[in-house]
């Protein structure tokens, strides 16, 4: 799978990594998987490290993302989910994403620096464990 992700339970934090652009199988092969994770509670924070792709979805892709966002409240929970991405058009791009899923309980924010990222996914639940399971 092109997503690689870890569990930090003591944080209340996932983490994850992009390679390459994942299918939508494989995004939602990895929502199964971290539910389905022993350790993992609804209202865990996600920070994700999308710096090694440049993620230009079209308009009909990113808003079927933004809706199984939607659909995947009842099971994240309110969270934050930080995503660190290395160019313009990506930061952009999750910036919209962030925007499309306004008031679903899902709190998206891009960052270019991913100690910044770290900061504010654990700044929700004034969970500072959080910086060290990152890094």
């Amino acid at each position: 799978m092109r997503i690689t992700c870890s569990v930090h339970a003591a944080s209340r934090l996932v983490t994850y990594k992009l390679d390459q652009s994942p299918t939508w199988d494989e995004i939602n092969e990895f929502f199964k998987e971290v539910q389905g994770h022993p350790d993992f509670e609804r209202e865990f924070n996600l920070l994700g490290d999308h710096r090694r792709i440049d993620w230009v979805p079209g308009n009909a892709d990113l808003r079927r993302f933004a809706a199984d966002i939607w659909g995947q409240v009842e099971h994240l929970g309110h969270c934050r989910w930080a995503v660190v991405a290395s160019t313009p058009t990506s930061l952009a791009v999750i910036r919209l994403l962030g925007l499309l899923t306004h008031g679903c309980g899902i709190e998206i924010a891009p960052f270019s620096n991913p100690r910044e990222a770290v900061t504010w996914v654990c700044a929700d639940s004034g969970n500072r464990r959080g910086l060290e399971a990152v890094h």
